[in-house]
């Protein structure tokens, strides 16, 4: 069984009664004090939502520290309270938080009354069930009835893709090593039948050396793990506690030798009577996480939809008509830019902005990769660039594409300085280099993209009004397709520049047979092949396979 939404359905007076019943129970010290405490936590849990304040007015908050304790308080009483009420009882009955697990040795029509039972004692507190006569899922376990016995195994969720930390990451090799042994040491202790064991272990095996684990280690990870007496891993365990100070640092390469450093410099804090009685003992040497890119990529709350600059509409014009705008009777402020779905437009509709933003977090990328990625090899690095660093560089490109040759040496830049981070390309050139990874320059990727972003509107896969953004030529004696279409007069740079404006002379350009072609993978390769052959716009004749 499972509680729905426990922690939010816990009404503050009912937790708050069983925190009392348990704390007179076992006699504690000063439980007003405690429950006055909790009471300030469950009535102050403020959170923002589109920059409003709000307040939690019924549970308690999911990530808070208290809420397990809390939780788990609730549920002792409430399971208390239900079963002395009842006249049959499980034969085993376990939890974790809320997630039950019972064995049930009466009939099945008794189990859905109790089922039933339950989910009418508390007007908040509702259980889903889920029962079988063979076998049921507990958390990371299997149990199933062999031969009139209970007999455990390994059960992964049908989403669970084996995905775990990369053997290259930036981590101290104990951690590394750990993860082999602690996943082995897991399956051997929830495994009772040791052929089923040996099977997940050759399953964990395959994950692991493709994460880029040695076959070796894994090996000498596993024969640690099983060598264990399995009834002594199901017992509980106990850790001695340990009085050494901690010395935490940052980690980096080479930080493990400060083990030997503290133990020989522990005879200078020996030689103090102070620091003696302080730190008896070597201190135990802890690391601490460095900046990661989830740190720099991940936010954990929205930007402000605020304008950047907003200033008062009576401000003087200095003879330009003023004009200003109402809405639900409130004049809105004039702004200098805006930020749309990750895009910064600015009033002008210069791209400036937008590159600066985007070539700065990209920078911020590829410095993260350069320090905390110590095996740079070509695959992992352009692995790392093709998913963290190109997407930000072309993030609704066909919308901000910069046409000042400043904004697109900018963001050519980003690449070039990823091209230098590679070993091994020293003495070539960057179009050299292109060329040997495979790559190609930006600017050429976005007229592809604007190719390929024309031929889905021309065949009805964007849903938009053809005619209205691209008009066709009338007449048939115009050399070429049949599929040209018309560009406008415009007197500044600026709409020139425009989507279904810039697109209009290398579109009229292509052959019939790349235009016409039936699908848009058809469309691609066609038009590789007319790029590879013809230099357009930047497009060179030794161009190759797009990736």
């Amino acid at each position: 069984m499972d509680v729905s939404a426990l922690y939010t359905s816990i009404p503050h007076d009912d937790g708050i009664a069983a925190t009392a019943s348990v704390l007179n129970t076992n006699n504690s010290q000063s439980p007003d004090a405690i429950l006055q405490h909790i009471r300030f936590i469950l009535d102050h849990n403020v959170f923002t939502f589109d920059n409003q304040f709000f307040t939690q007015t019924h549970g308690t908050a999911m990530g808070t520290k208290f809420a397990p304790q809390y939780a788990n308080i609730f549920m002792h009483k409430f399971e208390h309270d239900f079963f002395t009420t009842q006249d049959l009882q499980p034969t085993l009955y376990t939890r974790y938080i809320d997630d039950i697990f019972c064995l049930w040795t009466h009939s099945e029509e008794s189990l859905k009354r109790l089922h039933d039972n339950i989910n009418m004692f508390h007007p908040t507190i509702k259980l889903t069930m889920d029962y079988s006569s063979e076998s049921v899922s507990f958390s990371d376990t299997r149990i199933s009835i062999k031969d009139g016995h209970l007999s455990t195994s390994l059960y992964r969720k049908p989403t669970d893709n084996l995905t775990m930390l990369h053997f290259s990451s930036f981590h101290p090799n104990h951690v590394k090593e750990a993860i082999p042994y602690g996943q082995a040491l897991r399956i051997h202790r929830i495994c009772s039948d040791e052929e089923e064991r040996d099977g997940h272990l050759q399953t964990l095996k395959d994950a692991l050396v493709r994460t880029g684990y040695d076959a070796r280690l894994v090996d000498r990870q596993f024969r640690r793990a099983t060598a264990k007496n399995r009834i002594d891993l199901l017992r509980r365990q106990t850790r001695d506690a340990t009085n050494r100070v901690p010395f935490v640092v940052q980690y980096f390469p080479g930080a493990e030798k400060l083990h030997h450093v503290l133990r020989s410099l522990q005879h200078v804090i020996d030689d103090d009577e102070h620091l003696a009685k302080a730190i008896p003992t070597p201190p135990l040497l802890a690391f601490k996480q460095p900046p990661n890119l989830k740190q720099t990529i991940v936010r954990s709350k929205l930007p402000s939809f605020q304008a950047n600059s907003v200033h008062d509409t009576t401000q003087p014009c200095h003879g330009n008509l003023c004009k200003t705008t109402t809405m639900n009777g409130r004049t809105l402020g004039k702004t200098e830019g805006q930020r749309d779905l990750g895009v910064q437009v600015h009033r002008s509709l210069k791209a400036a902005e937008q590159v600066d933003k985007v070539v700065k977090k990209a920078y911020g990328i590829l410095a993260f990769i350069s320090r905390g990625i110590e095996y740079k090899s070509k695959e992992v690095m352009m692995e790392l660039y093709r998913t963290l660093v190109r997407p930000q560089l072309e993030y609704c490109v066909q919308f901000w594409s910069p046409h000042y040759r400043k904004d697109v040496i900018a963001l050519e830049r980003v690449q070039r300085r990823f091209t230098r981070m590679l070993p091994g390309l020293e003495r070539f050139s960057y179009e050299e280099k292109l060329g040997r990874l495979g790559l190609f320059s930006l600017e050429q990727r976005r007229l592809r993209g604007d190719m390929i972003e024309v031929y889905k509107i021309m065949r009805g896969t964007d849903r938009m009004d053809t005619k209205e953004l691209f008009p066709f030529v009338e007449g048939t004696i115009t050399r070429g397709h049949r599929f040209k279409v018309k560009g406008g007069r415009f007197r500044g740079d600026l709409r020139k520049n425009f989507f279904t404006q810039r697109v209009v002379g290398v579109w009229n350009s292509l052959p019939e047979r790349v235009v016409e072609a039936g699908t848009l993978t058809t469309f691609k390769k066609h038009l590789d092949e007319h790029l590879k052959c013809h230099s357009i716009q930047g497009y060179g004749p030794n161009a190759g396979i797009w990736d």
